[in-house]
């Protein structure tokens, strides 16, 4: 990881795989459920030493890349994290509660990342 010293990390977390679900669909984590996932990775040697640590720009979310209705988010919110000079007064999470509300019969609820830069 040091060796390719990222600009920009993203942690994708699902469920499926018996991990805790802290993102996505109705997620509503603690701010102490946040703070142990980020301080499994704080803790590791290297971690301060990454350009992306040090730039705030890591993203714990929601681990659903793919064609889904929640993907939208996931598509925006990284097109922002990776190039926010060309979406600095974009609003992600606003944007796709909007789409909900005009398109879906549910609305976007729940909690879809984190930003080590929050």
């Amino acid at each position: 990881m040091l060796a390719a010293n990222p600009d920009v990390i993203i942690v994708a977390t699902t469920g499926y795989f018996g991990s805790e679900q802290y993102f996505g669909y109705g997620q509503h984590p603690s701010q102490a459920q946040i703070d142990s996932l980020v301080s499994t990775f704080e803790n590791r040697d290297i971690w301060d030493e990454l350009t992306a640590v040090q730039n705030g720009a890591v993203e714990f979310r929601y681990g659903e890349f793919r064609n889904s209705v929640a993907g939208i988010y996931d598509l925006y919110s990284t097109a922002k994290l990776v190039y926010p000079e060309y979406f600095e007064d974009f609003d992600a999470y606003g944007t796709v509660s909007q789409f909900f509300d005009e398109y879906m019969p549910w609305s976007f609820d729940g909690v879809w990342s984190y930003s080590l830069a929050s």
